[in-house]
Formats: structure tokens, C-alpha cells, sequence
């Protein structure tokens, strides 16, 4: 996403004149703003996966296994693989 953005960005900075130097600018800006966004996402996935135990994994991948399956099932079945899961249903 961000490649085309900057691609957009380069072209619209052409027809606006704008200098390269100014580009280069709103680049490296662009560029430290995905490195945190990266770094920070992957800190976050991480500290949630340490969190969960094996059980609620499990629990968890059960509870989508049923929610997509084109059978229908009881809603307190998914009720209690939510919460044993510690999956809040929306």
C-alpha cells in the first residue's frame, strides 16, 4: 500500500511542482511512519500470543472451525467455546 501511495504522491508532486528535495522529505517521513507502524504491529502480536495459552488456541480455532462451517450450530455452544476461549463474541 504504501509503494502505490508514494507512486501516487511522486506524480502528483510533478504536476505540482513540487521540488525533489521536498519529495525526499515526505518520503523518508512516510517510510519512519511504516517502520513504527511495522515494529509496533509485530510488538503487539507477540505480547497477545504470550497471553494465550495452548487451551484457549485450541479453543479458538475450534469456535472458527463451527463459525464457518455451513452447518448451524446452538448458540450456546458458541457462547461457551467463547468464553473458554476468552474470545469475546461481538
Amino acid at each position: 500500500g504504501a509503494r502505490i501511495a508514494w507512486r501516487r504522491w511522486v506524480a502528483l508532486g510533478r504536476q505540482a511542482g513540487i521540488p525533489a528535495a521536498r519529495m525526499y522529505q515526505l518520503a523518508e517521513a512516510v517510510f519512519e511512519y511504516i517502520d513504527e507502524l511495522a515494529t509496533r504491529t509485530a510488538e503487539g502480536y507477540r505480547e497477545a500470543q504470550r497471553s494465550v495459552t495452548t487451551e484457549e488456541l485450541e479453543q479458538r480455532r475450534r469456535l472458527l472451525e463451527l463459525l464457518l462451517t455451513a452447518q448451524e450450530v446452538p448458540a450456546r455452544t458458541i457462547r461457551e467455546l467463547s468464553r473458554s476461549a476468552r474470545w469475546p463474541l461481538p
